[in-house]
């Protein structure tokens, strides 16, 4: 006859400067010790000049929804938690692309900017389907 110990279900509390997104991720703030380092909460800081810029190293972010001080934002996303990945990718000084893949709230939504000829194209996104 098999013997069964049954425990209590045990949930670890929420830390203060987290919040619950839905019921299976968590978000937590932690903007300070990524996007500083990298690009420095503008989605389009790049240098076009330094191919091996520390300014296009490919950077995980997570941008709350109080961002006055992010810039280059999708529209779509201002005033909004938005997690992803960024990644720049440069062909020459004059053409550089910046990709973000997002993770949420639309997870695998990717973002594309180009910089051609000395101007940004515009946000443009594809959502998968």
């Amino acid at each position: 006859m098999p013997f069964y110990i049954l425990l209590p279900s045990f949930s670890p509390p929420v830390p203060p400067a987290a919040k619950m997104l839905n019921s299976n991720m968590l978000y937590t703030n932690t903007n300070k010790d990524i996007a500083v380092g990298s690009f420095r909460k503008n989605f389009l800081l790049i240098d076009p000049q330094t191919p091996l810029s520390e300014l296009h190293q490919t950077a995980y972010f997570s941008k709350p929804a109080e961002d006055a001080d992010w810039s280059e934002i999708p529209t779509a996303v201002k005033g909004r938690v938005w997690i992803g990945l960024r990644t720049v990718m440069r062909r020459s000084p004059i053409h550089v692309m910046v990709k973000i893949e997002e993770m949420y709230p639309v997870s695998g939504r990717t973002w594309y900017n180009f910089y051609n000829n000395g101007a940004w194209t515009g946000w443009k996104n594809i959502t998968s389907s």
